[in-house]
């Protein structure tokens, strides 16, 4: 059978989702059990759920590019796991997992978890590393975890932006309606700077598209954009963009926010900061361009922002 192009592997990844099951080792053996048809070949496919398994943890430790048929440039050599990356697979497994008469959730057994759970391979990080990394980090310490997902950042501009949407104010139209408002945003991981922000009537693709595209003409390329699973920003179109760009395109784990905090806190100061003293807007353009002026002149000019 030949390699399966990438929309079919997207479409595998987003059936894992929506499938039934209460772990997600079960939704992944449902989706072993379904076919899924090339429209453009005719040819069905299906997948065994260790294969399934497997690009599911590589889009999510290093995005879209890792499911495209090509070879490794990295061949030959062993991809080690990160503790920051360690810490996001813990925080994510501890939950699930009881605690012994003692208390404690035994070392070789959370080990063992991830491994079944495909967060990495023992290639990856052998279980003397493991073991070295979750005693000299306190990994199985759940606040000791968050701060350590908090405190990773990239260390130079464009390495990596994050990009979300936010609700804003309510417009009054001519007619005397009222017409809800988006706010997408991109931001610099390493400088807080923002790249770019612009309000939008309609939360959807095109809009985060036009967004994305004066980001890149005033901020230049990131190598890697982050972004939530929302339907925007896993579409085919931003699919597309990054790979003519190359661009790597990751996703924040479902239902976790703390993944995004650098650009929650954004909006949580531009709400705070902004919308506080700006209550009504008589168009789209007037909110836009006080905006647009309070972010170039305002936050990307603090200190804290160039420094953090």
């Amino acid at each position: 059978m030949p390699n399966p192009p990438l929309e079919i592997r997207l479409r595998v990844l987003a059936a894992v989702d929506y499938a039934s099951g209460r772990s997600i080792r079960d939704r992944i053996k449902a989706v072993s059990e379904q076919s899924f048809t090339d429209t453009h070949s005719g040819q069905t496919y299906r997948f065994t759920w260790r294969t399934i398994s497997t690009w599911l943890y590589r889009y999510k430790i290093s995005g879209v590019t890792t499911l495209e048929n090509k070879t490794r440039c990295d061949q030959g050599s062993q991809r080690k796991v990160q503790v920051a990356e360690l810490a996001e697979a813990i925080n994510d497994m501890l939950p699930s997992l009881s605690r012994n008469k003692t208390g404690q959730i035994p070392k070789s057994t959370l080990y063992r978890c991830l491994l079944e759970r495909g967060y990495f391979t023992r290639t990856q990080l052998a279980p003397t590393t493991f073991y070295r990394f979750v005693r000299e980090h306190e990994l199985l310490n759940l606040e000791t975890t968050q701060k350590l997902r908090q405190a990773f950042a990239m260390k130079h501009a464009n390495e990596l932006w994050q990009g979300d949407t936010m609700h804003g104010p309510a417009i009054q139209q001519a007619d005397g309606s009222w017409k809800k408002t988006f706010l997408i945003a991109f931001l610099d991981d390493a400088s807080r700077v923002i790249t770019h922000a612009e309000f939008f009537y309609r939360d959807n693709t095109a809009h985060m598209i036009d967004a994305f595209r004066s980001a890149l003409y005033k901020r230049g390329k990131p190598e890697r954009l982050y972004f939530d699973n929302g339907a925007n920003y896993s579409a085919k179109e931003m699919l597309q963009a990054c790979m003519r760009l190359d661009i790597r395109l990751s996703h924040a784990p479902v239902r976790d926010g703390a993944a995004k905090g650098k650009i929650e806190r954004f909006f949580r100061g531009f709400r705070d900061r902004f919308l506080v003293l700006h209550t009504r807007f008589d168009s789209l353009k007037q909110l836009n361009e006080l905006t647009r002026d309070w972010v170039e002149n305002h936050y990307n000019t603090q200190p804290t922002v160039a420094s953090a």
